[in-house]
């Protein structure tokens, strides 16, 4: 049984893979946020606010979007990321799901990084430093597995790696001002 009917499917695949870019973007698919508000999304898609409005409502009381905080700084409506898949990398998908569950960018990259350092996957849902107060040890959540030596590199190294969207969407974050 699916959680939305058919129409509310189609509504929401219509928004999620729109070819519009740049200043009429209305979904990013690099971090599941939607981009602009409910007004503008259906005025682009040529819908009508209601019926948009009533996805975003439902979609809201189903908790398959959050508000989360995006690199920037800005507070976006954020769908989640195991719903609708795109072609990704295991690694973009945790860290994805930490920015859902944790409510922003920031805490994810936290995240990924005790992930990655601890050589261990950390549920998401439940991530935070946690302090014994019998022993004193610090934990941070519930551990699912340990990661393989294969994926502790493999994910190390897809954090090497540098594109241009990368370039992109770490421009506000690392404090790089472009001079025209």
């Amino acid at each position: 049984m699916s959680l939305l009917t058919d129409r509310e499917r189609k509504l929401l695949y219509l928004i999620v893979h729109s070819r519009t870019k740049q200043s009429r973007k209305v979904f990013d698919k690099r971090d599941y946020c939607f981009q602009k508000s409910i007004r503008c999304t259906a005025k682009i898609i040529g819908k009508s606010k209601s019926a948009v409005d009533r996805l975003f409502q439902k979609l809201k009381s189903l908790d398959l979007v959050r508000k989360v905080i995006d690199s920037s700084g800005q507070q976006m409506l954020m769908l989640k990321p195991n719903f609708i898949r795109t072609n990704r990398s295991k690694y973009e998908e945790w860290y994805l799901l930490a920015m859902y569950y944790q409510g922003s960018d920031e805490k994810a990259q936290n995240y990924a990084l005790q992930c990655r350092t601890d050589g261990v996957l950390y549920d998401c849902k439940v991530f935070g430093e946690v302090v014994c107060l019998l022993t004193g040890e610090i934990t941070y959540g519930e551990v699912i597995r340990q990661l393989t030596w294969h994926e502790g590199k493999s994910w190390y190294q897809s954090t090497e790696s540098y594109t241009s969207t990368d370039r992109a969407k770490r421009r506000n974050y690392c404090g790089v001002k472009l001079v025209a």
